[in-house]
């Protein structure tokens, strides 16, 4: 079609006018170059064939421009109309176009009476396109019927000479070929969709070419007074469509699928899943292919309701079946189905948690009862069996939707912290409702086995465990506690595995639990680092002030807050080889740092004694205590229990087990008839270095259940923090409002006890920290 907007000057347009201009070779000119491609016979597809050239295009416009003010011989009007007369400028071509448009469209009726069935519709879906194609273009090209059109309306004319060109083609086609046809058209379009329902090849084009051509005859309304309105896109405008086909096309379509229904009641869900897939995909092909937008909306809830909504119990309670007998395609279904309505997959998820929740019952862990390296990795083992096996059912079932990935994470918030394992640790330490705090101590401890340097549980890094099941412990606060103990243990004895695996660990607990949370883990990691550089310096400062020491000695500088370690014992006695050391390091550090204090952890500390009183020259690497036992046979022969307590100035109860392991295990000393202790000169090893580092049996359990308790003890003070930082922001509020504020504030660390924020409240209310309102008892006010 042509759409070049043509100005024409004043010059051209007296010129123009000084054309005489005949009816004849107007019409002649239209007929020739444009109505000719109105035919009955053609089958092709209309459009893409430019019809005129410019030079063609302004000639039309010009001559019907001119017929229309061929009246008005002084310019003075654009339109001339003499009501003596009853004429209007441009009737006569208004008449030629009303007159071919009726005749053509009489000739399309005759022809569709030719034909029937699928024939019928495609012809009638061909001409018509083709009627349509053409209409807008021969509007701009007689745009000086306008003024026609205005002046026809405002003398109020018979409606067939008073319509705007475009709408005159759909007025004759409506009353030409459209009413006369209605009900056969209407009739043959409906069979072909029931035909379609039955899985029967349709022309989709055709049936949607119909559906249009309502639509577009529907933008003419007619009002009781004749006038007529174009109105596009409303309402009104698709009344047509709906009156003639939409009602009975969806009426219809409701009516099978409610038969097929019926009809399925015996089927297994997995199949009747299947056969509303099915279904539901057809009327989706309809909707797509020849159904008007706004019947979407309809449609789609009449197969919600009929297909789901009354069959919701029974795909529900079929649910955990198919989940329990692992027929994840038939699930994956299921959800399909259910997923064109977002309430109805709720019901589902509930029924995933529950699967998940019984999985995480029937979790093997009988065998695990302490947190040593083979039962963390057990019980992280089992968890993440569990996890993988749920989160590929959510990703490959159910696409990744986020209610059945909250339903996991609520499900493993349940699972990983309250399980037969932990169940049974809180029964044996009589610790009521804290089952999450043994599973946070065997997570940490699973995190001490893959970081720490020759671990035999895992050949390679893999933090993917740690991070799926660390986000679900709802005490974190204790994990926060044991990995600081372990993780010291590595940066001090030089056992991490990788500076780097350390911290992917400590961005992972950033960004779960955010800064404070690592704050001190991040000071020690600095300490170590800092550590490295003192003790560099210190043997400078020998160096160059030309002393010596009578040992290699290696220095661990700790910020004391940051650590979890503490000064055990006080009394300790130093052999000169060992305070002679230690001596002078705390001069030069006393130098260079004179606002700070040096406090000895002896018992975090070990070394390498080379020994001379065997057949071979052992080197033992020992712990502090075992250092200061063997290094006492350098001034004595033979020693007693109350010798030995006496020079290291060890208090008995801890001495006691490590002489009994020097003596039982480790066989380097043994005991006389004397009962005195002296060195087992027949001692054999199958190498020359030997590790003799060993920690009492009990001191691991004290060492954990104090752990336990220190972490109960900081909650303490957690919950009044939070509290005074709740009270400082809202200075006055219900004492139900601050017991939620705390527990929010403190659920990214874990879950407080209510009972224990209540006892809290009343601490700092004696505390003078806040009080009750005097008039209202529920009010909290904060005392600044």
């Amino acid at each position: 079609t042509i759409t070049t907007t043509t100005k024409i000057s004043e010059r051209d347009r007296f010129s123009i006018m000084a054309k005489q201009v005949s009816i004849d070779s107007v019409w002649e000119l239209l007929t020739n170059s444009f109505l000719q491609a109105l035919e009955v016979t053609n089958e092709g597809t209309p459009g893409m064939k430019q019809l005129l050239t410019t030079s063609q295009y302004m000639e039309i416009v010009a001559d019907v421009m001119q017929y229309c003010n061929s009246h008005d011989q002084q310019g003075s009007s654009i339109l001339n109309y003499s009501a003596q007369e009853g004429k209007i400028d441009g009737q006569g071509l208004y008449s030629k176009f009303y007159e071919f448009l009726t005749n053509y469209a009489q000739t399309v009726k005759q022809e569709l009476d030719k034909h029937e069935g699928a024939s019928f519709i495609k012809k009638y879906s061909n001409l018509w396109a083709l009627f349509n194609y053409y209409r807008h273009p021969l509007r701009r090209l007689t745009i000086s019927l306008a003024h026609y059109i205005s002046r026809a309306r405002d003398t109020k004319r018979p409606l067939n000479q008073r319509l705007a060109i475009n709408d005159l083609f759909l007025y004759c086609w409506r009353e030409s070929v459209l009413k006369p046809l209605q009900e056969k058209l209407v009739k043959t379009a409906l069979d072909l969709a029931d035909k379609h329902r039955m899985g029967i090849d349709v022309p989709f084009k055709e049936i949607n070419q119909f559906n249009l051509s309502l639509v577009e005859i529907g933008s003419l309304v007619f009002q009781e007074n004749e006038s007529v309105t174009e109105v596009h896109n409303g309402d009104r405008q698709l009344d047509l469509y709906k009156t003639l086909f939409e009602k009975d096309f969806i009426q219809g379509t409701k009516s099978f699928l409610m038969s097929r229904v019926q009809g399925w009641s015996s089927l297994s869900i997995e199949d009747y899943v299947n056969n509303a897939l099915e279904c539901m995909e057809n009327v989706n092909k309809a909707m797509d292919s020849f159904i008007h937008p706004t019947s979407k909306p309809e449609l789609e809830d009449i197969c919600y309701r009929v297909l789901v909504s009354d069959q919701l119990d029974r795909l529900t309670d079929q649910m955990l079946e198919l989940l329990e007998n692992e027929k994840f395609h038939d699930v994956k279904r299921v959800y399909i189905l259910l997923k064109v309505r977002e309430a109805t997959l709720t019901p589902i998820a509930e029924k995933f948690n529950s699967y998940v929740m019984e999985k995480g019952k029937q979790m093997d862990g009988a065998n695990i009862e302490t947190a040593n390296s083979e039962d963390a990795v057990k019980f992280i083992d089992i968890l993440m069996s569990l996890y993988n096996v749920s989160s590929k059912i959510v990703h490959n079932s159910f696409g990744g939707h986020p209610k059945f990935s909250d339903a996991l994470d609520k499900a493993m918030s349940s699972v990983v912290n309250v399980n037969a394992v932990t169940s049974a640790w809180a029964k044996k330490s009589k610790k009521k409702n804290r089952e999450g705090a043994f599973a946070a101590e065997l997570v940490a401890k699973y995190t001490d086995c893959i970081l720490q340097r020759g671990s035999r549980i895992q050949e390679e890094f893999d933090a993917t465990p740690f991070n799926a099941i660390f986000k679900y412990l709802s005490e974190k606060d204790v994990f926060e506690k044991f990995y600081k103990k372990y993780f010291a243990r590595r940066l001090m004895n030089n056992k991490s595995s990788s500076r780097d695996n350390e911290s992917v660990f400590l961005e992972v607990l950033k960004r779960e639990c955010g800064f404070s949370y690592v704050q001190k883990l991040q000071t020690m990691f600095n300490d170590d680092d800092s550590s490295k550089r003192v003790g560099e310096d210190f043997q400078t400062h020998l160096t160059s002030s030309k002393s010596s020491i009578e040992c290699d000695f290696n220095i661990k500088v700790l910020t004391q807050n940051a650590w979890p370690f503490a000064q055990k014992l006080d009394t300790v006695i130093l052999p000169p080889v060992m305070s002679n050391c230690l001596d002078k390091f705390s001069l030069f550090y006393k130098k260079n740092n004179d606002c700070r204090k040096l406090l000895w952890l002896y018992t975090h500390s070990n070394g390498e004694l080379k020994s001379k009183g065997f057949k071979k020259p052992y080197i033992f690497i020992a712990n502090f205590i075992e250092m200061m036992i063997l290094l006492q046979f350098n001034g004595a022969a033979t020693l007693s229990d109350t010798d030995l307590q006496l020079k290291t100035g060890i208090p008995n109860d801890k001495l006691a087990g490590y002489i009994a392991f020097l003596e039982k295990k480790a066989k380097l000393i043994k005991k006389t008839a004397s009962e005195k202790y002296i060195l087992n000169d027949k001692f054999k090893y199958k190498t020359i270095k030997v590790n003799i580092v060993t920690t009492v049996k009990t001191e691991k359990a004290e060492e954990s259940k104090k752990t336990h308790d220190s972490a109960d003890e900081e909650r303490k003070f957690a919950i009044q923090a939070c509290i005074v930082r709740v009270m400082k922001m809202r200075n006055t509020i219900q004492y139900s409002n601050l017991i939620k504020e705390v527990v929010n504030g403190l659920s990214k660390r874990f879950t407080p006890n209510i009972k224990m924020i209540k006892k809290n409240i009343e601490t700092l209310m004696e505390r003078e920290y806040l009080r009750r309102d005097d008039e209202d008892r529920s009010l909290c006010i904060y005392i600044a």
